[in-house]
């Protein structure tokens, strides 16, 4: 069931070379244009363990990257109220929307970059996200932009989970700017990962999941 919700906002943060290529889906693999390697299907169990993080409080779930749906796809079998997610790949997030056209509850696909929708998608029990560096200024796109700013999108007792690209042996600089930011800090590792040679993004059989929550920073009224 798809809410419409196009939101495109006319904020400074752009990317349009990344925009403006084209997708393709080869062989479990998503790519934006030739080099940008997206996601691929091994990231099953992984996207899996996120959902399940991400819809431990029920409510609004909102993800931030639709990719090739497998975290969706999750967090519809855990089961929310509500799915919202933030694309900002045109042809993604046409993809996003005809599978949420086909769900039983509400989905919203707001297409943009986060930076530039945050204020617009309202507050969540649950955010997930595992966005894409677009270009080569995209600390922009990592988890150090976003989570100093969750506190926008999260409800009191919401939860953030995302992509950590972190082992077992997860960094201290990592936790140390975590623990900066949320008064409760929880990991999970994944196992049984097995990314192809071909891969570019992650060679481990494994990868440590965080799950925050208490942001230090005063929270409006949820909505």
């Amino acid at each position: 069931m798809l809410v419409n919700s196009n939101f495109q906002s006319d904020s400074p943060f752009d990317a349009p070379n990344w925009r403006a290529a084209e997708t393709q889906i080869i062989k479990g693999s998503l790519f934006v244009g030739s080099q940008s390697q997206v996601m691929q299907d091994w990231e099953q169990p992984l996207m899996r363990r996120l959902a399940q993080f991400a819809t431990l409080q029920g409510g609004r779930v909102l993800e931030v990257g639709f990719g090739l749906g497998i975290s969706a796809a999750e967090i519809m079998n855990c089961g929310c109220e509500e799915y919202v997610v933030i694309e900002a790949h045109p042809e993604i997030a046409a993809r996003a929307r005809t599978w949420g056209a086909q769900q039983r509850i509400p989905v919203r696909i707001f297409e943009g970059f986060w930076q530039n929708v945050i204020h617009e998608v309202g507050r969540f029990d649950g955010v997930l996200s595992d966005v894409y560096a677009v270009n080569d200024i995209s600390g922009d796109n990592n988890y150090r932009r976003f989570l100093p700013l969750a506190h926008q999108v999260l409800r009191p007792n919401g939860g953030v989970t995302y992509f950590s690209g972190e082992t077992r042996k997860f960094d201290s600089d990592h936790i140390e700017f975590l623990l900066s930011h949320f008064g409760e800090v929880n990991f999970a590792i994944v196992d049984g990962l097995y990314p192809p040679p071909e891969c570019r993004y992650w060679k481990h059989d494994h990868m440590v999941v965080p799950y925050v929550k208490r942001p230090l920073v005063g929270l409006a009224n949820s909505n």
